[in-house]
């Protein structure tokens, strides 16, 4: 009888020990696909970081505020030296319709 007994009881710690291997094979599971997940997470936000970054504060930002800023200190040259603003912008359209084309030649050699 005590045998038995003895059975039951190691049977029963058995089957909690193997439920306990299960519930510890979850978690590890668990664990790595948040963990993944917040990597992943981790990746796009600095992908993001870096285009706001180049986009906003990077040199080519800065080059073309400083070519904008150019532009409109020869407009306002063009208008103190006596050109009607007609003629300010008549050469301002002429000089972006040159830029354009020579912008969508250089694309079209990229490609």
């Amino acid at each position: 009888m005590t045998r038995n007994l003895y059975d039951l009881k190691n049977g029963r710690y058995k089957q909690r020990d193997e439920w306990r291997r299960v519930k510890t094979l979850c978690m590890h599971w668990n664990n790595r696909s948040v963990r993944d997940a917040f990597n992943k997470w981790k990746k796009q936000a600095t992908y993001g970081n870096t285009v706001i970054e180049v986009n906003e504060i990077g040199p080519v930002v800065e080059e073309v505020l400083e070519h904008r800023l150019d532009v409109n200190n020869l407009k306002d040259f063009m208008r103190k030296e006596g050109l009607d603003p007609d003629q300010v912008r008549e050469v301002s359209d002429n000089s972006h319709k040159r830029v354009r084309g020579l912008m969508a030649g250089a694309i079209g050699r990229m490609q």
